[in-house]
């Protein structure tokens, strides 16, 4: 994965990587229990973004991708990032008890190469590791 977001990099000092504008968590067993289905919920979403231009809601629950069905936010993550900008991902959508479909264009989310100088600083010492887009890792 590391290697994929590195090959991205234009060596102009940003990378991209494909996004949809998607804040997700996965449903879970008591709320399936509820009735609601497996898949990842939409917690948010990113305005003007390819999820809000498709048509998606907060508290949709995304259900299954190009036909195959998905257990949660991890199946969703890793479709999001083994596509490509541009690609058109086909999502099932459970909405207020309504079977969705919806496509959603993947769009580009461009980031800063080089990770901020000062938090690199309040990071040394505490155990962290800030990668140059931003995730942490211990």
């Amino acid at each position: 994965m590391l290697g994929e977001e590195l090959q991205r990099g234009s060596g102009n000092g940003y990378i991209t990587k494909p996004y949809i504008g998607v804040s997700v968590t996965d449903v879970s067993r008591e709320t399936q229990n509820y009735g609601l289905p497996k898949g990842a919920a939409v917690r948010s979403i990113t305005e003007d973004g390819p999820a809000a231009d498709a048509g998606l809601e907060e508290n949709d629950i995304i259900t299954a991708i190009n036909g195959e069905e998905i257990s949660g936010s991890k199946a969703l993550v890793d479709a999001v990032r083994g596509s490509s900008v541009g690609d058109e991902l086909a999502f099932t959508v459970y909405r207020k008890g309504d079977i969705l479909e919806w496509k959603v264009i993947v769009g580009e989310d461009v980031q800063p190469a080089r990770a901020d100088e000062k938090s690199e600083e309040e990071n040394q010492g505490n155990g962290q590791m800030t990668l140059p887009w931003g995730n942490r890792f211990r």
